[in-house]
């Protein structure tokens, strides 16, 4: 846990009271702050005073008497409209901050490797967070993902925090200063958080825009958004940028091309080939893994102890988890493809998809799909937006079906795969929509889909 020392004796009010808030509210309670909690839940209200916790009420505590708001990235301050909380704090001069920018305060002298994008920035996360700790790197890995930052243990100047940073994270930042700034990519996504495309395109920018000069910005080149805020970082010559490609040849950074990373910064002309490493499959991770082959490069790490690493890497669950193989038929978990940009990948990793998708639908759907649905076979359908994505896959004429069940799609691609009988076939799931009409989470999901798969498929036949 992180404390803060100079929070001694501060009257401190906390916004939400989920992963963030309570980390939060422990650390600062443990520092000596006099601790006020809101949340629009009741339950989590109520959560905050069975540990000892006091309300905020705003009929009988004048906001002006607090020191500090720490906001909690999941509660909407801005859009789709302004908090009241937000309001008066703006009304009152009461300053907002997050609990990464707490970090920093407390730990300033170590280093903060931030990792950013739409999509990989988990795996891409865990997967530096691996490189760095084999290499005897002293790391501390989350954010976004995993532990909250202020339940992170403390580190010295050589230690690293490796933080996954969410849009909704990054738009909080206020003192904070990115030793690197990663960004992989941006789609369409949180737009109704965020207002506009703009805005959450601005988010995301705002890493690069709060670090120091001497810092690092690597910046994927491979879609407008990304090369929008290349630009503007370049008319301001204070960072070391590092340009990533999957798509082009680049003479700044590191490009793939043809399954070999290219490095045309660290080690000139020096190609690896990619294919060597066996549970990283598709172009997808192939930038995941130049974004983490450059961060390492920048920390030290040679070629020898990536590569190493890299063989030893499983990747995350429910990111692409080969969950395994019976006969010709692989299964393929993806349920943290919550949106379509990160399906969309998915659909160019493998051969012969029976495809499970849907669930509620976080926008609009892709206007290009023909290169994506080259490899597809069928599509097997759930969820409350599984009528509107059959309507778009009949204009496009992809043979798609109607599930009550994940448990009946997962039976139905089987089928089909079997009938087919296509070599290398793969069913997976990959939803491109979020899952609480049906399931707490997409790791609950994930869960059912490698359970059911493990209990009716997996140890039947010989690979």
């Amino acid at each position: 846990m992180i404390l803060i020392d100079s929070y001694d004796r501060k009257k401190i009010l906390i916004v939400g009271f989920g992963k963030t808030g309570f980390s939060t509210a422990r650390s600062l309670d443990n520092s000596g702050s006099d601790i006020f909690i809101w949340d629009d839940n009741k339950d989590l209200r109520e959560l905050a005073i069975e540990n000892g916790f006091s309300i905020y009420e705003n009929k009988r505590h004048n906001l002006k008497n607090f020191d500090e708001i720490i906001w909690s990235p999941g509660v909407p301050h801005i859009y789709p409209s302004p908090h009241p909380i937000a309001l008066e704090a703006k009304k009152t001069g009461v300053k907002i901050k997050s609990d990464i920018d707490l970090l920093y305060q407390a730990q300033s002298k170590a280093l903060y490797y931030c990792i950013s994008g739409t999509n990989g920035k988990s795996t891409t996360t865990v997967m530096v967070g691996h490189i760095l700790k084999n290499a005897g790197k002293d790391i501390q890995v989350g954010g976004n993902l995993g532990k909250a930052v202020l339940d992170l243990e403390p580190l010295g100047s050589e230690g690293a925090y490796i933080l996954e940073i969410s849009s909704f994270q990054s738009e909080l930042l206020q003192n904070f200063k990115p030793t690197i700034s990663a960004l992989l990519n941006i789609s369409a996504d949180h737009i109704d958080r965020h207002g506009s495309l703009d805005g959450y395109i601005n988010a995301k920018a705002k890493l690069f825009e709060i670090q120091s000069p001497g810092s690092v910005a690597i910046i994927n080149d491979d879609d407008e958004y990304c090369r929008n805020i290349k630009n503007r970082i370049l008319k301001k010559p204070k960072l070391k940028v590092i340009t990533i490609s999957v798509d082009h040849k680049v003479s700044d950074g590191i490009f793939v091309d043809n399954n070999i990373l290219n490095d045309n910064f660290f080690e000139q002309n020096y190609k690896l080939d990619l294919s060597i490493f066996k549970n990283l499959y598709g172009k997808h991770n192939y930038q995941n893994i130049a974004f983490a082959y450059a961060i390492s490069k920048v920390c030290g790490i040679s070629i020898e102890e990536i590569i190493e690493s890299l063989l030893s890497f499983q990747g995350l669950s429910h990111r692409q988890e080969i969950v395994g193989k019976c006969s010709n038929i692989l299964f393929v978990n993806d349920s943290k493809a919550t949106n379509w940009a990160s399906a969309l990948q998915a659909l160019l990793s493998y051969d012969n998809i029976y495809w499970i998708a849907g669930g509620i639908s976080k926008g609009s759907f892709p206007k290009e799909f023909k290169l994506y649905s080259k490899n597809i076979r069928k599509v097997f359908l759930i969820g409350q937006s599984a009528k509107d994505i059959s309507d778009y896959l009949n204009d496009r004429g992809i043979l798609n079906e109607i599930n009550h069940s994940l448990e009946d799609a997962i039976l139905n691609a089987w089928k089909k795969a079997n009938i087919d009988n296509s070599p290398k076939a793969t069913i997976l799931l990959s939803p491109a929509c979020a899952s609480m009409d049906m399931f707490k989470n997409f790791e609950e999901r994930g869960d059912a889909f490698v359970s059911y798969v493990k209990k009716s498929f997996l140890g039947k036949l010989n690979d």
